[in-house]
């Protein structure tokens, strides 16, 4: 089915390839803007490949196509999320996703869950008015201390610290 897909894409290429040689007499703005339709048209197409064969990946229940869910989810989740929801969530067990995470990535999912949780709370506190105690909730943290504290193992600051550089 994907080398149809990608058969498919070599000729929309050539087509796409082809229309812009044919239309080499016109002015060039008119013909940046033609170049930037083809352009957008040959983008959608591969986006929709990705599509298509992340979507494959996941039904099959390859080993890429889980973690790329996986990643998703994180990220979607924006904050603290237990390895066994997120399993439940993929109808995997636990030990399963780790081992797909471990063999894929080199990291376990809670690394991958403590990696985007720390992207996300550089974020908000250089981004945003947010206070630490904010953030701390934001992020699903269920002590204020515990936040300070992953924040500070995670990237040798403190969150206040971390925070000051916004005004620096």
């Amino acid at each position: 089915m994907l080398a149809m897909n990608y058969r498919g894409l070599t000729d929309v290429i050539s087509g796409l390839m082809a229309a812009v040689e044919r239309k080499q007499h016109i002015q060039d703005n008119e013909q940046s803007l033609m170049l930037q339709a083809c352009l957008q048209q040959l983008f959608l197409v591969i986006r929709r490949l990705i599509e298509t064969s992340d979507e494959h990946d996941a039904e099959s229940g390859s080993a890429a196509g889980h973690l790329r869910k996986l990643k998703q989810i994180i990220q979607r989740k924006a904050g603290l999320v237990t390895v066994e929801e997120l399993a439940v969530q993929m109808n995997l067990s636990a030990a399963h996703l780790n081992r797909i995470s471990r063999q894929l990535t080199g990291l376990s999912v809670s690394d991958l869950i403590a990696d985007q949780v720390v992207i996300e709370a550089k974020k908000l506190l250089l981004y945003t008015n947010l206070t630490v105690a904010e953030i701390d909730y934001k992020l699903n943290f269920d002590y204020p201390n515990y936040f300070a504290r992953f924040f500070r193992l995670h990237t040798g600051a403190s969150p206040k610290a971390f925070h000051s550089r916004k005004t620096t």
